[in-house]
């Protein structure tokens, strides 16, 4: 009889809250898909020393895991206080209580594995789908199959029925403890509004966004350690659950003192709703609020991510080979040698970068740009020369030259017209980066060479591989007879080659620090201002390059999207099962509205300004609270890898992406919700 009657209340349960059935068949297709990845033999034969997509990839289920058992338990205790009724008339005809949570707990487990199977078939389609997408942003040909390792099948049931199993024990322990009158009386819960205590819980309303705001501040300002970081955090969170608190406070005093605004339109109806629904679960609506502003701040960081992959790489590393040396005079005639058993060699050039014991552009760059402050700088504002030459090891001892003969080569070999200088002209190659800080301004430090006076011919900002090899972050480019009368300070080489040189750093490197061992260094080298997407070396092999770096930023680029869209979908999900579970409530007040003359059509606008009040409410918040968290981590991620995407481009599209999905959730919420209110309408 349990099982006949747990297989029809399963059946039941499935149709009714169909919006969480469906995200349960996505959480399982998802983690199954990315468990795959996770334990693919191609990717482990292929990334064997990269570990760090299994990593983020177990990271992220890490939280995801939590979340996904939180969105079980929450709806495994929603539809236990909705068939509380039910439950309570059982345990009167006789029924004993070990025999109900038995009954119950079947259902649910049935629902799990329904919707386990499904995702697993589903899963098998999105495996390939993210397969595909990742080989092709690491620049790899994927051919379709299917990796039916039997380990990520049992990996993704540990994990989904763990979270099941966690949830229902959870719910068990709660339902043991309820006696029949309180299962009889828990779905009118939702139906109170306790006025006590409103007028100061408003203040809490206020000092929450005071709060807030006072966060934003403190994270600009920055400087802070971990333990004291955690505590604004912490604080941050709890403030936000208060504001809900605070927000119905507000609307029940609206009402209370009937302000005109509850006598227009259908106001009074709807904000009677609203207050119900938010004074009964502020610590959902907070849980809502922090998941959807954690989604857009996922979204955002993975699109700064996949920004710099599609753009800014080619940019930072411009030639298929590019070698320095600490001996300006090397040939690289070994080293050569060495590439030519591994690929074609189209063109090659040897040059020299210079220096004459200056340090002008340094000293300008140490005091102007925006991530070494004032540290640099006397009191009164004059660089200080002494902690300069004792301190930084971004830039180079001495300013960086290069001949205008060798840059105008190097030009050519990317695409680029020659350029001009007339007698004691000089330009500056200068990162984009940096540009955007200091614009021509730098041309205001003074070049002296031999005991003259160069004058500045402006700026170029082409990608030339300025993190340590074609200087740091910038180089003085002058006349061919100027340079000859100076220093030559340390040896470059750069290649265009024929076919891919995927695998070629491997094998390079061990031997080029073998080849120089025992010759000065001097620990030279220097990568410049940059703070992220590092990757300085005396030898680069373009196409590794773009291989290990596409491989690294995809391996956070997908964990990323993966936790954002669970999150999301777990958001949305309690949303939309909140107000269809309520229909039958609804069912009665909209019938009334009937009774007192509204038509189908304004019943209609009613539901739809209902489901947007609630909708609404903790997404507007969450793009509040994550706008500044984007903003501030775009203007700082395109600061330092300088990209030319606007800063709040990322925002923009995060919330675009999210509103299209919510948009899906909403109109599904709406076709159900007004099925479900029928002949009411």
């Amino acid at each position: 009889m349990l099982s006949k009657l747990s297989v029809r209340n399963a059946r039941r349960s499935a149709k009714d809250y169909a919006v969480y059935m469906i995200t349960m068949i996505i959480f399982a297709a998802l983690m199954f898909a990315f468990n795959t990845m996770l334990l693919s033999r191609d990717l482990l034969m292929t990334y064997q020393d990269m570990p760090l997509m299994a990593v983020m990839i177990g990271i992220a289920t890490f939280f995801i895991v939590f979340i996904i058992a939180w969105l079980i338990s929450y709806m495994v205790t929603f539809m236990l206080e909705k068939r509380s009724r039910e439950f309570g008339t059982y345990l009167l005809i006789g029924m004993k209580k070990k025999h109900l949570a038995k009954l119950f707990f079947r259902e649910n487990l049935l629902m799990g594995c329904l919707a386990f199977f499904f995702g697993l078939i589903f899963g098998l389609f999105l495996q390939q789908i993210l397969m595909t997408i990742f080989y092709n942003l690491v620049g790899t040909v994927y051919t379709l199959k299917l990796d039916l390792n039997p380990y990520a099948y049992l990996m993704t049931a540990a994990f989904y029925f763990f979270c099941y199993l966690l949830a229902l024990r959870k719910c068990g322990r709660k339902f043991r403890k309820m006696s029949i009158i309180q299962l009889m009386n828990v779905d009118k819960h939702n139906q109170q509004i306790n006025e006590k205590g409103d007028k100061g819980k408003q203040w809490i309303f206020f000092i929450s966004l005071a709060y807030i705001t006072l966060f934003y501040v403190l994270m600009f300002r920055g400087g802070y350690g971990i333990a004291d970081a955690l505590i604004f955090i912490i604080i941050f969170i709890v403030a936000i659950y208060l504001v809900y608190l605070g927000l119905s406070s507000f609307v029940v005093r609206y009402i209370r003192n009937k302000r005109d605004g509850i006598y227009k339109s259908d106001n009074l109806f709807l904000l009677r709703q609203f207050a119900a629904k938010i004074k009964t679960m502020p610590f959902t609506m907070g849980t809502l609020t922090i998941l959807f502003a954690l989604s857009m701040v996922g979204l955002s960081i993975a699109m700064m991510f996949s920004d710099y992959m599609d753009n800014q790489m080619y940019l930072d590393f411009p030639f298929d080979i590019t070698m320095v040396h600490a001996d300006p005079l090397h040939d690289f005639a070994d080293e050569i040698k060495q590439i030519e058993t591994e690929v074609e060699i189209l063109d090659k050039y040897n040059f020299a970068i210079y220096q004459n014991g200056t340090n002008e552009v340094n000293v300008f760059l140490y005091t102007n740009l925006r991530l070494f402050g004032d540290d640099f700088k006397l009191p009164d504002g004059n660089p200080n020369r002494e902690a300069i030459a004792i301190t930084p090891r971004n830039y180079y001892d001495f300013d960086t030259f290069m001949k205008l003969s060798d840059y105008n080569y190097l030009r050519k070999m990317l695409g680029y017209n020659e350029i001009h200088l007339n007698e004691k002209q000089y330009i500056i190659q200068l990162s984009e980066r940096v540009y955007r800080e200091t614009g021509d301004k730098i041309g205001d430090a003074k070049i002296i060479i031999d005991g003259l006076t160069y004058h500045f011919a402006g700026t170029q900002t082409i990608g030339f591989a300025q993190d340590g090899h074609n200087g740091a972050d910038y180089l003085i480019i002058i006349p061919d007879a100027t340079a000859s009368n100076m220093e030559p300070f340390y040896g470059r080489m750069v290649l265009t080659v024929d076919g891919n040189t995927v695998g070629l750093q491997e094998k390079l490197d061990p031997w080029f620090v073998i080849k120089q061992e025992g010759e000065e260094r001097n620990d030279f080298f220097r990568i410049g201002s940059k703070q992220m997407m590092i990757y300085g070396s005396e030898i680069l092999i373009r196409d590794d390059v773009f291989h290990i770096l596409k491989y690294m930023l995809s391996s956070i680029l997908f964990p990323l999207f993966y936790i954002a869209l669970v999150y999301l979908c777990v958001a949305l999900t309690v949303l939309s099962v909140q107000q269809l579970s309520d229909s039958n409530k609804y069912k009665f007040r909209y019938a009334i509205l009937s009774k007192l003359g509204l038509n189908g059509n304004e019943i209609d606008k009613i539901i739809l300004k209902q489901l947007l009040w609630y909708y609404m409410c903790p997404i507007i918040l969450a793009i509040l609270i994550s706008s500044v968290i984007i903003l501030y981590s775009g203007e700082f991620f395109v600061h330092n890898t300088g990209v030319k995407t606007m800063v709040g481009a990322y925002f923009g599209v995060s919330v675009a992406l999210l509103f299209g999905i919510y948009g899906l959730y909403f109109v599904a919420t709406y076709v159900l919700f007004r099925r479900n209110i029928g002949e009411c309408r």
